[in-house]
């Protein structure tokens, strides 16, 4: 059995030793460890005008991800980057706001870390309220996934 099949088997006998009752927060495991080099591919956008530059134009390419315990970080580059909280099922929320061909941004993130064969993948649906001058703010809403990058052997 691989070290992710026992850690599964593991949490299936805590949950059924505890009367089948789970947390369902994700607070009773520890948050995965998700740190590392991505490389975010943006699925789709609405809103704004279908402007799609709102959000491709800096969350497209490199990302980096810092967790550590329950906090994360989503750095898209300067200055575009996120903060927030990430749970034990590798699910998380984040929000941050920066500057974007002269209009200010406000991100509000949430999605998922999902891990197979070692390579994390993170799934993202965004938020993006756009304030520029002399414009009624607009709101994006975005699709996006990035693919843990490896180290070439």
């Amino acid at each position: 059995m691989s070290a992710r099949g026992a850690a599964r088997a593991a949490g299936l006998l805590a949950l059924v030793s505890c009367g089948g009752k789970g947390d369902d927060t994700g607070s009773a495991l520890p948050p995965p460890d998700v740190s590392g080099r991505y490389n975010v591919t943006v699925l789709g956008t609405s809103g704004c005008d279908g402007d799609p530059s709102w959000t491709d134009g800096w969350a497209r390419g490199p990302l980096t991800v810092s967790s550590e315990g329950g906090a994360l970080t989503l750095d898209f580059g300067d200055p575009a980057a996120i903060e927030g909280e990430l749970d034990g099922r590798g699910e998380w929320r984040a929000t941050g706001g920066f500057g974007h061909q002269g209009a200010e941004l406000a991100v509000v993130g949430s999605g998922a870390f999902i891990e197979e064969d070692e390579v994390w993948t993170l799934e993202a649906e965004l938020a993006v309220t756009v304030s520029a001058p002399g414009a009624d703010p607009c709101t994006q809403d975005s699709r996006l996934t990035a693919q843990e990058l490896q180290a070439v052997e």
